[in-house]
């Protein structure tokens, strides 16, 4: 999703905003430090530096070390100035990790830990300025005293900018809300921040919700009656604004949400939400939302594999034109991403590409995979659970972001009884066309999974004829190379509230199984059976009966067909 903030403070009121302040140590300084990032660390932790002088001064040289405070003089390099570095009189020089959402001067994956611990800044040999935090022990650490340790999420900042008595702990001030490459405190500062698009993307006739984060940074408390907000898009009606009223103390903050209806007008629509104020004082947040899914679809996910294999996730290019995936991403639910490209990330119409925890795993896995299928990425792999969170409701989800941030794709998985240990979860993709964005089936290859490969779903082409009948049939789950899983498609009715209930009989009449017991369904569906009873026991050799039951409260009621199945064991 594409983010761009800016704030305003207007001459009017800035005249006021800053207090007088010491004279420096050094010029240049250490002026706000997140080391523990919400999420995974790695990719998203930052240095901001800040030249208090009236003229700019080269970085050429300049050194920035991370400190491990359990231990005298264990100093570790995370950054090296080069030629060309500079920074601005009174500007800022953000050092930052790939995952942080700023115009970062460098892009470096830093190695902060959380505490006891410090960052230093070296030119010349010597120490220009550095910062500790937490309950440090050696005082080549720190300055002073050392700051305190912030929970997660927090940064510790220089209050004003700049600011340099000598003391971490007077110095630095823990922040709910870090700012990287903006001022840390003025007098009055708001800052609107997206929360989060819920679902990701919004499919044509459904909703997503956005819900937006209103913080007051400033030193002193806001009241939110002198404002109003301000939307424009394109992308469909919103509910009502939520009006402004109280007051906003000085570092909090304040959550709002809207309901976005997609439409099937427009395929990327732009959204601008603006919160007005008094005159000299707002702040705006542009973004981006897809309403409908992109031409990349993830095809099958392997969240749960053998031993050795590594997790993985299959790209498909539905379109008719080349797709290069350079600087796209795939996240998982908890924000945990991975950058793909550069080399071979050219998608080709029609083709797929894998994009995997582990290159060698996945090869070794799958022998007569061709290298040229697996796409480089860089950055943490986006973990994949195998349980599901209570909290979310599904086990995880992934997201396929372009290389501006828009989403092309997303599933959200539950793991079931057919799928994991090496069963991977496959899209319902029909003949270049994706049939039902939610739904995930279990694989049915003989081997669990289809890497690079088409899925039985996505050779059909026309499942009109494949309509509630069963495939294969014969059905021989023991037999090499044969598939798992025999697949049952069924129709959607045209009714929203579609029920379908499915059972197999043996030829005697008594039910063996049930494949789907009054399953609320919002269009098409695929039934999938493992050949065994629901006691779990491996049925034998033999021709059942599988009745299907498609209720609604359309005139026609109930639906109901039988379809006969033989199943061979050995």
């Amino acid at each position: 999703m594409v983010r761009r903030y800016r704030l305003w403070i207007g001459v009017g009121l800035a005249l006021g905003l800053w207090i007088s302040r010491p004279l420096m140590a050094s010029e240049i300084c250490i002026n706000e430090v997140l080391y523990d990032p919400v999420g995974a660390d790695q990719g998203s932790e930052f240095v901001e530096l800040y030249n208090s002088s009236n003229h700019a001064v080269s970085l050429e040289g300049w050194t920035l070390e991370a400190g491990n405070g359990a231990s005298q003089g264990d100093w570790r390099l995370q950054w090296c100035g080069a030629t060309g570095q500079a920074i601005a009189p009174g500007g800022f020089f953000l050092i930052a990790g790939e995952q942080v959402v700023a115009n970062a001067d460098v892009r470096t994956n830093l190695t902060l830990q959380n505490g006891p611990d410090a960052v230093r800044l070296c030119v010349a040999g010597g120490v220009a300025d550095r910062i500790g935090w937490g309950d440090l022990a050696y005082a080549e650490y720190y300055e002073g005293a050392p700051a305190p340790d912030v929970p997660s999420g927090w940064a510790l900042a220089r209050i004003p900018d700049g600011n340099d008595t000598g003391s971490n702990a007077s110095d630095f001030v823990s922040r709910p809300l870090p700012t990287p490459r903006a001022p840390n405190a003025p007098r009055w500062a708001l800052l609107l921040t997206e929360e989060l698009w819920d679902p990701p993307l919004v499919d044509t006739g459904s909703t997503t919700r956005l819900s937006v984060t209103l913080s007051n940074l400033g030193a002193q408390a806001v009241d939110l009656a002198t404002f109003h907000w301000e939307m424009a898009t394109d992308a469909g009606p919103l509910e009502p604004l939520v009006e402004l009223s109280g007051l906003l103390e000085a570092n909090q903050s304040q959550l709002f949400h809207w309901e976005l209806c997609g439409s099937a007008e427009t395929a990327v629509s732009s959204l601008r939400l603006a919160l007005l104020g008094p005159p000299g004082l707002m702040d705006e947040v542009e973004m981006s939302i897809r309403v409908g899914r992109g031409s990349v679809l993830i095809s099958e996910v392997q969240y749960d594999p053998v031993r050795g294999e590594g997790e993985w996730v299959e790209l498909h290019n539905i379109s008719d034109q080349t797709v290069s995936l350079d600087g796209w991403r795939l996240v998982d639910a908890s924000g945990r991403a991975t950058l793909l490209g550069p080399g071979g990330a050219d998608l080709y119409p029609g083709g797929r590409l894998l994009v995997a925890q582990d290159s060698q795993g996945i090869r070794s896995r799958w022998v007569d995979l061709s290298t040229d299928l697996i796409v480089e990425r860089r950055g943490p792999w986006p973990s994949l659970n195998n349980a599901v969170d209570r909290s979310l409701g599904y086990a995880d989800q992934v997201l396929l972001l372009d290389s501006s941030g828009v989403p092309s794709d997303y599933v959200r998985y539950r793991p079931g009884d057919l799928d994991g240990q090496g069963v991977s979860l496959e899209r319902w993709i029909e003949g270049g066309r994706l049939v039902d964005p939610f739904r995930l089936v279990p694989c049915s290859s003989a081997g669990g999974a289809t890497p690079g490969g088409s899925s039985w779903l996505a050779e059909t082409g026309d499942s009109g004829s494949l309509w509630l009948n069963p495939h294969p049939d014969p059905f021989c789950p023991d037999r090499a190379g044969a598939e798992r899983l025999c697949r049952i498609p069924v129709p959607a009715s045209g009714a929203a509230d579609t029920r379908v209930t499915a059972d197999v009989f043996s030829m005697a009449g008594r039910r063996v199984a049930t494949l789907a017991a009054a399953a609320d369904v919002a269009g098409a569906t695929v039934l999938v059976w493992d050949g065994r009873s629901a006691t779990g026991r491996r049925l034998p050799t033999g021709l059942y009966l599988v009745r299907i039951a498609i209720h609604s409260s359309r005139a026609d009621g109930e639906q109901t067909v039988i379809r006969p199945l033989t199943l061979v064991r050995g």
